[in-house]
Parts: structure tokens; sequence; C-alpha cells
């Protein structure tokens, strides 16, 4: 089983508003995947990943005060960066890219 299947299968569906700071706010059904929330020193991380009933998949990144909005889900991956805490939250998806030397 995947890791989207298995965070799927975690995950009851509900409604959800996220705020949206460019623009009007985001209320759907669907299901919380994923939260992570860690201490990185200066700043406190927290991410959310969603599934809309839709198939679309919205990321709430409260570092930099964003929405990102996919319709797939490999194409989260870089979306909130690339250090190592990042890094993590992606490989905690089951999302991991590499270059290939």
């Amino acid at each position: 089983m995947s890791k989207l299947e298995e965070l799927r299968r975690q995950a009851a569906f509900s409604k959800h508003r996220v705020f949206n700071p460019d623009g009007a706010d985001y209320l759907f059904e669907g299901r919380l995947l994923f939260q992570h929330k860690a201490d990185t020193g200066d700043k406190s991380v927290l991410i959310k990943v969603f599934e809309s009933r839709s198939g679309k998949f919205l990321i709430e990144d409260q570092i930099q005060n964003r929405v990102h909005l996919f319709s797939d889900f490999p194409s989260i991956f870089g979306c909130i960066g690339y250090e190592s805490w990042a890094k993590d939250v992606y490989r905690q998806l089951g999302i991991e890219e590499f270059n290939k030397i």
C-alpha cells in the first residue's frame, strides 16, 4: 500500500475552511491527510495537507503564509522549499525526489 493510500485510510471526510492570504478563502469537503509541526530554531513549522473530495491537494503553509493547490499528489514536492525539515515532510508523505549522478 502506498503512503497516500495509508493517509487516506486514516482520514475522514469533513468540511474545511483554509485562509488564503492572496484572495478568497478555500471552503471544501475533504480530508486532512497530514499535519507537521516542529521547531526549527527561530520558527515553528506548521504544514497541513488536505485532499478535497474532487481530488485536489491543498497545502496550507503557515511558514510562508501561503496556500498551494495541486491536481496531483507528486507535484507537492518542492512547494514548501528544500530545507531539511521540508524534505522530512516530503519523506513522511512518501514523496521523494533524487538527482542521480
